[in-house]
């Protein structure tokens, strides 16, 4: 729901994603957003060594009521960047009621970690896959994560938290 970078680990989810299709035969994996026509040649040429090109779904870049009818419609969502600051996908996703597998190097993960709205990954393959198994195999495990991560964009990153919090900063430096 982004725009593809390399430093999206998209290479990772794709690697992740051929162990997690041996296991999960029946999953689907959508790239949905727009990039580099090179890297996103590279991804489905990756995507097609792996065996896993038939399951693997480009949309292109979604908005508005495409992109919440995609997330109604998904299991979980997932970034494994290899560095993001923060991942407004992510809050996104939450807000949507979505469980979410991040890598520790996306900015918020000790926030959904803590909330208990997600699972924290490193940047490895393995892990990502296990994660991803994980909660694929376990809907009450999800659905409690996309609570308590709706429950924390609601606390955190509504736009009424933010305004206040921004008020709040906006205070303290004229003061």
């Amino acid at each position: 729901l982004s725009r593809f970078d390399r430093k999206k680990g998209l290479d990772l989810l794709l690697e992740s994603f051929a162990q997690v299709r041996q296991a999960a035969p029946d999953t689907a994996l959508v790239l949905a957003g727009e990039g580099d026509p090179t890297l996103t040649a590279e991804l489905r040429s990756q995507a097609e060594r792996l065996g896993i090109a038939a399951d693997v779904f480009w949309p292109g870049f979604l908005k508005g009521e495409a992109k919440w009818a995609a997330m109604a419609d998904t299991d979980l969502f997932v970034l494994p960047s290899y560095s993001e600051n923060f991942g407004i996908a992510v809050i996104e996703a939450m807000a949507a009621g979505l469980a979410v597998v991040v890598s520790d190097q996306v900015g918020i993960h000790r926030e959904i970690a803590k909330a208990q709205a997600g699972d924290v990954v490193p940047c490895d393959s393995s892990a990502l896959s296990r994660s991803l198994l994980r909660l694929l195999h376990n809907a009450p495990l999800r659905q409690a994560m996309g609570s308590n991560g709706k429950c924390l964009c609601q606390t955190q990153y509504s736009l009424e938290t933010v305004t206040q919090q921004l008020i709040a900063a906006y205070s303290e430096i004229v003061n």
